[in-house]
């Protein structure tokens, strides 16, 4: 980057913000898999950690479309 160059470092700026961003919507969301991993083996329940985590991907599914077009959203909803 050249010295001077306020348009590449605005769109560093912009990018920043972007990654800032999705990566607090993906925190939230590996809140509840950290909750779900925390829950002992004998009080593990199927049918509730499935919804749990089909909530979850709807969650992820109403992410703004900014959001969902970055790489590392693809990467943590797989």
């Amino acid at each position: 980057m050249e010295l001077g160059d306020a348009l590449r470092l605005s769109n560093l700026v912009e990018d920043h913000q972007l990654l800032k961003s999705v990566w607090g919507e993906i925190h939230k969301a590996w809140q509840t898999v950290d909750a779900i991993n925390e829950t002992p083996l004998s009080a593990y329940v199927h049918r509730k950690v499935k919804e749990a985590l089909d909530k979850l991907l709807e969650q992820m599914n109403d992410f703004p479309n900014r959001l969902r077009s970055h790489t590392v959203y693809d990467e943590y909803k797989s």
